[in-house]
């Protein structure tokens, strides 16, 4: 069994038309590593099926997100990148050389009951992207003024 299959049963039972386009684009998201661009998956797919257009892809990446089963990822600057929806993360961006690391959701659990407690606000923290500096630009950074 493939690792999208479920993400593409998931979509049958809610009625989704699983056309081949489809398949082979949430095929690509499923193993290309990471966060992919519509262009990296487009590639994934054209090496296979070159008859796929990039506007196929951005179609069909919409129809993932819309349904749950995608989640989009802004890096600040670079192309929005997609990723399987998987368990709630973060995302903490580099602002000088574009790292991206994960982390978990832990940390705004806190802000998100308080949010909650002090303005009737349900925020939805489950896939942020973190700006700021990583721990190497952040040892080469001149220290910040008081």
């Amino acid at each position: 069994m493939s690792c999208h299959t479920a993400s593409a049963e998931s979509l049958r039972s809610s009625g989704v038309r699983l056309t081949p386009q489809r398949m082979m684009i949430l095929e690509a998201v499923h193993h290309l590593p990471g966060h992919a661009t519509a262009e990296e998956i487009l590639a994934y797919v054209q090496a296979r099926h070159p008859y796929v257009d990039l506007s196929t892809v951005y179609r069909t990446l919409d129809l993932l997100v819309l349904r749950g089963v995608v989640v989009p990822f802004e890096a600040g600057g670079a192309a929005t990148a997609f990723e399987v929806a998987t368990q709630p993360h973060h995302h903490l961006v580099c602002r000088r050389c574009g790292a991206v690391a994960e982390t978990g959701t832990r940390p705004l659990r806190q802000l998100a009951r308080r949010l909650a407690a002090e303005h009737g606000f349900r925020a939805e923290l489950d896939h942020l992207a973190i700006r700021g500096l990583c721990a190497t630009c952040t040892a080469e950074a001149p220290p910040a003024p008081d």
